[in-house]
């Protein structure tokens, strides 16, 4: 029911002749007169609504100085509330180095056809956590046996295959598990010198007692080992396992170390997630039906998500381009392209009915007018905005003192054309959120009849949703009432567009490894965030000018104040 409330115009309310005639009259709103006529206004109407929009020359300069200082002033605060670096005390050219030496240290195994290496954050949310390196060599390629829609880990593909070694290190380099795979006609050899191994893993063997072993090893060996140990922050437990003389497991438990960090979803959650699916494809479907969806914002983010998509995952995982994960690539692309631009066929008209002000800088990027002096405005407004809602996350994390060091994924760390990729997958996430959370402010509005008690009700909804645990602190209610109330604001006004760029640029800078550090290995996710952002802010100071020169008089062929075409 209230699907068709939101829906459903009232017929008395639908004369076919109330657009035409208010569009004709001098100074007619022909968006309003859709609204009063209880019609949905096309994409083109709500696009030529709005006015011209754009920003004067000194208050867009002033936006872009503001933007360049936020960032600043991000990084500052990024590096005192979530200092990350101090976990990183060697790059991983070193520590794959480091790794080869204690494969030597620990015996003979087949020559690598393949290698890999990266970092894991070990513990669970919230607790204790740990960054460690890992390392794997196999005798075949790791693109073999690889999970779908995983990315190559320790696990990923499984240690199956004889001969492949995984080890497991901490920044510094001391071995904290090692495991190899035997063969079925493993040769025997002298008996392993466990003293060495236990050094390469910062224990003095003098100090090591002898154990009884409990743990299981993961692979099989015909000899298990056992001892106990002190250390800094508190007892070890050592277990190890051989095979004819050569050591096929190493592992050392720290008492107080963290579980890892695997999270798994409740057991309902994917039964709620394909309900509102199908919900959103028949939607759609009535939407296509009734001539009120908006087929060619649909296509063009389609085609958006596809590129995003697939282009972010290559980046990421290189791999990807071998026939069979790639395959898999292209099939994950098409489906995330067709779930959001079907949910956009489904959600865009009811916004676009109950609040097209919302859309109508987003409906023009859509049709192309990436310069438009509206799209430009919004553009610089939601970059402020993300700076804003960063800034105060990053600043509630460090009043508390209570801040999660490692506020991102440590994949990060592989830099380069990985951190590129994983800011492109931001800006489809950006998008897809934004959209998702302005369909239930659409909702709430109509609902309860007011926009304060619709943004309300979005923000109560938002906490339910995308907060992880209850606050602890006033810091911390306090960032996220701040974080909530901004990113509600711009989606109410300017509208989607604004409040979209505002997320994205959360993304940009709040999930990555944000450092003043930028000359360092690390900081490769953290150049990209700003670039990024940098980027976004040019293009919004670009067109918010509508083709004014910064300094002087107007520039030929753009004046912000002149005449407003409608395309409608």
């Amino acid at each position: 029911r209230v699907i068709e409330r939101c829906l459903e115009p009232d017929p008395a309310l639908r004369p076919s002749s109330a657009l035409s005639v208010a569009a004709a009259l001098p100074g007619g709103d022909p968006l309003a007169a859709a609204l009063a006529a209880g019609e949905t206004p096309s994409p083109e109407l709500v696009a030529a609504a709005g006015g011209p929009g754009g920003l004067r020359p000194a208050v867009a300069l002033a936006c872009l100085a503001a933007v360049v200082a936020g960032i600043a002033l991000v990084a500052r605060v990024a590096d005192l509330a979530a200092p990350f670096y101090l976990d990183v005390d060697k790059p991983p050219e070193v520590l794959v180095n480091e790794a080869e030496r204690i494969l030597a240290d620990l015996g003979s195994a087949p020559a690598p056809a393949d290698r890999a290496h990266g970092f894991v954050r070990e513990g669970k949310t919230p607790g204790p956590k740990r960054l460690v390196f890992w390392y794997r060599r196999s005798p075949r390629s790791l693109s073999e046996g690889r999970r779908i829609g995983g990315f190559l880990s320790l696990t990923d593909p499984p240690q199956i295959v004889p001969g492949m070694v995984g080890m497991r290190l901490d920044p510094s380099g001391l071995l904290l598990e090692y495991v190899r795979v035997p063969g079925q006609d493993e040769a025997p050899s002298t008996p392993p010198h466990w003293p060495a191994i236990l050094l390469r893993a910062g224990l003095d063997p003098t100090r090591a007692r002898a154990a009884a072993p409990v743990a299981t090893p993961p692979v099989f060996g015909d000899e298990r080992h056992a001892w106990d140990a002190e250390g800094a922050s508190g007892p070890i437990r050592v277990e190890a396992a051989s095979l004819k003389g050569t050591p096929v497991w190493f592992r050392v438990q720290h008492s107080r170390a963290p579980s890892d960090d695997e999270r798994s979803l409740p057991p309902f959650i994917p039964y709620v997630i394909l309900t509102t699916l199908a919900l959103a494809m028949a939607l759609a479907y009535r939407n296509l039906r009734t001539g009120r969806a908006d087929r060619e914002g649909a296509g063009r983010l389609a085609v958006l998500f596809a590129s995003v998509t697939t282009l972010g995952n290559i980046l990421q995982e290189p791999r990807g381009l071998v026939p069979p994960l790639l395959l898999t690539g292209v099939t994950h692309a098409l489906f995330a392209a067709v779930i959001y631009s079907g949910s956009y066929l489904a959600l865009e008209p009811l916004v676009r009915r109950r609040w097209p002000d919302a859309l109508v800088s987003w409906t023009r990027l859509l049709r192309g007018r990436t310069l438009d002096p509206l799209v430009g405005r919004d553009l610089l407004i939601g970059v402020l905005g993300g700076i804003a809602i960063t800034l105060a996350s990053h600043a509630g994390s460090w009043g508390d003192g209570s801040g999660d060091r490692w506020s991102a994924t440590p994949r990060l760390l592989a830099g380069g054309w990985s951190a590129v990729g994983a800011t492109l997958e931001n800006c489809g996430i950006g998008v897809g959120v934004s959209l998702f959370v302005l369909t239930i402010l659409a909702f709430c509005r109509q609902l309860l009849r007011r926009t304060w008690a619709a943004a309300l009700a979005t923000f109560g909804v938002c906490l339910l949703v995308f907060v992880q645990r209850v606050p602890d602190s006033l810091w911390t209610v306090a960032s996220l009432a701040l974080w909530g109330v901004t990113w509600v604001v711009l989606l109410v006004r300017p509208g989607l567009l604004a409040g979209a760029t505002a997320l994205i640029v959360t993304l940009f800078l709040g999930n990555v490894l944000m450092t003043t550090h930028l000359g360092a290995w690390y900081a490769d996710s953290a150049v990209c965030g700003i670039l990024a952002t940098v980027a976004l802010a040019g293009w919004g100071f670009k067109a918010a000018l509508g083709g004014r020169r910064l300094f002087g008089s107007a520039a030929s062929g753009g004046r912000l104040n002149g005449p407003v075409r409608h395309d409608a």
